[in-house]
């Protein structure tokens, strides 16, 4: 369902960044390959909170697009 979620692009960009985080949350990682499939069409537009979430100090950030998000979870996973 997560994948549909992040796959559908009628859903609002921000929705489907927090969808792949639970992705990567529950270590789903049998969606690989179509997160692999999928990564060439995913959206690039930016997307945010309003607010700055980055904190320098401890390392956090958030993606910056769907696809930043993807490729992040990809990368957590190598």
């Amino acid at each position: 369902m997560l994948m549909a979620f992040v796959t559908d692009d009628t859903r609002d960009l921000l929705a489907r960044v927090f969808a792949v985080q639970m992705i990567r949350e529950i270590d789903a990682r049998e969606l690989k390959a179509q997160i692999e499939e999928y990564l060439p069409k995913a959206s690039q537009q930016p997307v945010g909170l309003g607010v700055r979430v980055t904190d320098s100090r401890i390392g956090t950030s958030f993606p910056d697009s769907l696809r930043d998000a993807l490729n992040r979870l990809l990368a957590a996973w190598k």
